[in-house]
């Protein structure tokens, strides 16, 4: 078999998930603070190389293809890796460190939680989307979270 080999670049996967974040090729070239046809044909590229479409586009916004999500998923998967080995090379073995995904309605004694783990543990990142839970089991479903924690008020 013939295997057309592709050559991903990091700084294309991250240009990637700003795109699929933003749903938008303006939106993510402002937050990357790149110009847009750059973020274009750059997305254009990786779509050749794969050999398959990674986004619908209509009008100003755009939304994943199936592939799109698959590629979404790995992405951050592979972006979330480099972080990680470049903070180990960077910090004491014995530092504990992470990233910690957070949806939803947060209530006040996680973000408390947060704060003291991060004081303690600087190596420790949060990322933090309010939303509902539809919003919140839709980013899931679009596998733009992989998982999920509901916390109901008691009176």
């Amino acid at each position: 078999m013939d295997y057309k080999r592709c050559e991903m670049d990091i700084r294309v996967l991250r240009y990637f998930l700003a795109v699929a974040r933003e749903e938008s090729f303006t939106g993510a070239a402002d937050s990357l603070m790149a110009s847009q046809p750059t973020l274009s044909k750059q997305i254009a590229q990786l779509e050749r190389e794969l050999g398959k479409k990674l986004f619908e586009r209509g009008g100003r916004r755009v939304t994943l293809t199936e592939d799109g999500m698959l590629l979404y998923r790995r992405a951050e998967e592979i972006i979330a890796l480099v972080g990680r080995t470049e903070r180990e090379f960077k910090s004491d073995e014995h530092d504990v460190s992470g990233e910690v995904a957070v949806g939803g309605h947060i209530p006040r004694f996680l973000l408390k939680a947060a704060a003291r783990t991060h004081e303690a543990h600087r190596g420790v990142r949060f990322y933090w989307h309010n939303g509902d839970a539809a919003d919140v089991s839709e980013r899931l479903q679009q596998g733009r979270s992989t998982s999920r924690c509901c916390f109901n008020r008691w009176t």
